[in-house]
């Protein structure tokens, strides 16, 4: 929820360009409610200050992740709320350690399945084929995962619910067959990081933690390439490896 700038006290100005007093982190082109905007992100003592386009400075609190808006503060245009959604609810997130992917996901039995991978590999039609074969689509386009300690990760839907993060995929090449590879190391923390939304917002504390995150989610979620053919017919083929690599792991059993 956005309070008014008021209700929390601040000792910086409201300009988003105060030049003394904040660090530019990121200023330039960015995807933005359908369209490329000018966007800029500056990061102070106790907060980091966004703004796209010619709409309002919002600020999102340190270390909390509260989003105020800052003047103007009536603007409630489609771009205000891409705004706020997208740039300043990544930094929210961010601040409370739920940290987003490009990714589609289906929801399997043993939980959800996320598939990452550049813009046109087929994250969305996969998560169609899976869902003609019986696992329903969890996630489009942007999964919010959290880590819960030692236990796991989840996937964040909407504001309350959540579900366990069995694996994540990485949609690969085209190849004759359906196969997977399970990545490790530095190759899975790198995979990540690549396919992580906002990053250029964070400054260095916010890095590290993304980094460390991307570390922890490594040992806790198995990560795999995902090669496959390009044909409408292979959903029950994708979740019967999706079954067996879960088995190989150790995940319980699941059923169909």
């Amino acid at each position: 929820m956005v309070a008014p700038a008021g209700e929390r006290e601040r000792s910086a100005s409201p300009d988003i360009y105060a030049p003394l007093a904040g660090r530019a982190v990121f200023s330039g082109s960015a995807w933005v409610g359908g369209q490329w905007q000018q966007a800029e992100c500056l990061e102070f003592p106790d907060e980091y200050r966004v703004q796209v386009g010619l709409g309002p400075i919002f600020s999102v609190g340190r270390p909390g992740g509260e989003v105020a808006c800052l003047e103007p503060c009536a603007d409630d245009s489609p771009l205000a709320q891409e705004a706020l959604d997208g740039p300043a609810g990544i930094l929210s997130n961010a601040l409370r350690g739920v940290f987003r992917l490009h990714s589609s996901a289906s929801y399997a039995p043993h939980g959800g399945i996320a598939f990452i991978g550049p813009s046109g590999r087929g994250k969305s039609t996969m998560a169609d084929l899976l869902e003609a074969a019986g696992w329903p689509r969890l996630a489009d386009d942007i999964l919010r995962l959290h880590i819960d300690g030692a236990s796991g990760a989840s996937v964040l839907v909407g504001a309350e619910t959540s579900s366990r993060l069995a694996a994540i995929y990485l949609l690969a090449d085209e190849t004759a067959t359906v196969q997977s590879r399970r990545l490790r190391g530095i190759e899975a923390v790198r995979t990540l990081v690549e396919q992580s939304i906002g990053t250029r917002l964070f400054g260095s504390g916010l890095l590290r933690a993304h980094f460390e995150f991307c570390g922890q989610l490594c040992a806790l979620v198995p990560i795999y390439r995902l090669d496959y053919p390009r044909r409408r017919d292979i959903g029950a083929t994708v979740r019967t490896l999706i079954r067996a690599d879960a088995d190989l792991v150790g995940d319980h059993a699941i059923a169909d």
